[in-house]
C-alpha cells in the first residue's frame, strides 16, 4: 500500500495523513525523508507531526547502519533535534526523542537523561523507549529502576527496554513478575519476550510452565515464539 500511503500524505484531513504516515513505517524509500521531515515541522495537526517523527526514526536507524549516507543521517538528526527543542506540542517532542533513540550523536544521551529524570511519567516513558533503541548496555541500571514504576506506560516500556537491551539485572524482577502474576495482559507478554531476549538461569523453565498451564491459544502460540527466540 506504499503509493496509496504517499496519495494520501497530502490528504486535506489530518487522520488519513496521520494513517499514511502510520503505513509508510516499513516504507525504505529515502525520497520521503524531506516530505517527512515538511510534515513534522509544519502540518497543523499535532498528531500528524508526531507520527512524522516516528517515521523518521527508520532513516536514523538506517543511517547509524550505514544504509545511507552519514550527511543525510545528519540532517535528519538536526530537524529531529530542533523539533525536540522547538515545536509546542510535548507529544510531538516526544516523538522526537524516541526516534532519536537510535543516533550515537554525543548530545541525545543528555537528552535522554533529561526527560528520564523529569516528574512526567510521559516522559520519562518516552526516555526508556528511546534507551531501548540505543544499544547501549549503561541505560541498563535507569532501565531496571522503573520495572515496578505504578505507571503503566513507563512500567511498560522499562519492561521492553529491558529485553533490548538484554539487561541481566532485569531477569530475576521479570521473573518474580511473572511468577506473581501480572493482571496486564500487554505488561506480561511484553515480560515473556524481555525474557526470551535477555535469557539465562530459569528463563526457559518459566515459559515452559506458562505454557503448560496457559487455556489460551493465542497465548500459548506467542510463548512458544518466545521459546524459539530464547533458543536462537
Amino acid at each position: 500500500f506504499d503509493e496509496l500511503s504517499k496519495f494520501a500524505l497530502d490528504d486535506e484531513e489530518p487522520r488519513v495523513r496521520a494513517g499514511a504516515l502510520s503505513l509508510l513505517w516499513e516504507c525504505q524509500d529515502p525520497h520521503l525523508i524531506n516530505k517527512f521531515i515538511q510534515m513534522m515541522e509544519e502540518d497543523s495537526d499535532e498528531i500528524v507531526r508526531a507520527q512524522a517523527a516516528s517515521t523518521l526514526a527508520q532513516f536514523v536507524y538506517m543511517g547509524e547502519v550505514e544504509e545511507l549516507p552519514e550527511a543525510t543521517l545528519h540532517m535528519v538528526e538536526d530537524h529531529l533535534l530542533a523539533t525536540l527543542s522547538r515545536d509546542r506540542s510535548a507529544l510531538v517532542q516526544r516523538r522526537a526523542l524516541e526516534a532519536l533513540g537510535f543516533s550515537s550523536r554525543q548530545e541525545v544521551p543528555t537528552l535522554i537523561l533529561r526527560a528520564y529524570t523529569s516528574n512526567d511519567p510521559a516522559w520519562i516513558a518516552s526516555a526508556l523507549f528511546a534507551m531501548g533503541r540505543s544499544a547501549d548496555p549503561a541505560w541498563g541500571q535507569h532501565v531496571v529502576r522503573m520495572l515496578d514504576h505504578p505507571d503503566f506506560d513507563v512500567q511498560l516500556e522499562a519492561v521492553r527496554a529491558a529485553g533490548e537491551l538484554e539487561v541481566e539485572e532485569a531477569r530475576e524482577p521479570l521473573l518474580n513478575m511473572l511468577e506473581e502474576g501480572i493482571e496486564d495482559e500487554e505488561v506480561r507478554m511484553a515480560a515473556i519476550w524481555s525474557l526470551s531476549q535477555i535469557g539465562g538461569e530459569g528463563v526457559q523453565q518459566a515459559l515452559e510452565r506458562l505454557l503448560a498451564e496457559t487455556e489460551d491459544d493465542d497465548e500459548a502460540a506467542f510463548i512458544e515464539d518466545a521459546l524459539d527466540n530464547l533458543s536462537f
